[in-house]
């Protein structure tokens, strides 16, 4: 009797397909067959993989797969194309580092509507789904405020009279994807969101009532979302002026922000450092 050889020689129509009974298949249908049957295992449980620690793309192979993700800087998980995963792929990430996994759909394609999706903290968890056009979350993390970052002033900065300044040299307290540079005060938005930024500023003076101190919080363009200033001096104070700030941004990933300072008092003074003197503190909200 003749046998079907392959798995498209097969006819849809009960009991027109050879073999029969106790006749044997051909060995590339067998193999076929046997490769359908492992895929339907493999289907029908989730398999961990090896941690990720640097940016990658997770291909059709990853079907039902759990990545462990983490290092100390954030890591990008790419998502295979909708159209290839097709209605039904599913895969979950665990952050296992000190830093954000970040989710990635391809192109235009979302997550749950956004482009992106994170999980901010260790042990974090998500499971995504395809639908053949985008992805839906079927279980992560509920979304909480989060401190992204708090820095305060290392050593005490010199301002000119009349000239602002950005206030540069900060020791870390903690940070949450390291996406604030010390050196020059520059914080750069991880990914989109709503982020609080609060700020304090102290200078020495020993002046009269006619001395201004003013701080602000401007993008990477210098343009100022928000400004704080005291008047008169410490003559009137009877203490070293100081100014807190306070400002909720939308922020686009990448997008930078900083303080500046700038005093009028017709001399140079120092802006205090220390974490009870000048600080600046980012919170992501949502």
């Amino acid at each position: 009797m003749a046998v079907n050889e392959a798995l498209n020689a097969l006819s849809t129509t009960d009991g027109s397909n050879t073999p029969n009974d106790a006749d044997v298949i051909g060995s590339t249908l067998d193999d076929e067959l046997r490769s359908i049957k492992a895929n339907i295992a493999r289907a029908a449980r989730e398999e961990y993989t090896a941690t990720q620690s640097v940016a990658f793309a997770v291909a059709v192979t990853g079907l039902n797969k759990i990545f462990p993700v983490g290092a100390a800087t954030t890591v990008t998980a790419s998502l295979v194309t909708a159209a290839a995963a097709l209605d039904g792929f599913r895969v979950t990430f665990v952050n296992v580092g000190s830093s954000e996994v970040l989710l990635d759909g391809h192109s235009a394609e979302t997550i749950n509507g956004a482009t992106t999706y994170s999980l901010r903290s260790l042990y974090d968890r998500a499971t995504v789904v395809c639908d053949g056009s985008n992805w839906h979350l079927v279980n992560g993390p509920a979304r909480t405020q989060e401190v992204r970052a708090i820095y305060y002033l290392t050593s005490n900065q010199s301002l000119a009279d009349n000239t602002i300044a950005d206030v540069t040299g900060w020791t870390k307290v903690t940070d949450l994807g390291d996406d604030f540079n010390s050196t020059t005060g520059v914080f750069t938005a991880p990914v989109d969101g709503t982020y609080l930024i609060t700020g304090n500023g102290v200078i020495d003076v020993t002046g009269d009532d006619t001395e201004q101190f003013q701080i602000s919080i401007t993008n990477g363009a210098d343009t100022t979302y928000a400004r704080s200033d005291v008047t008169p001096g410490a003559g009137a104070l009877g203490r070293d002026p100081g100014v807190s700030i306070s400002v909720i941004i939308e922020m686009a990933a990448t997008e930078t922000y900083k303080m500046r300072a700038v005093q009028r008092t017709s001399a140079a003074r120092n802006l205090l450092a220390g974490l009870s003197n000048t600080n600046m503190q980012i919170v992501r909200i949502a």
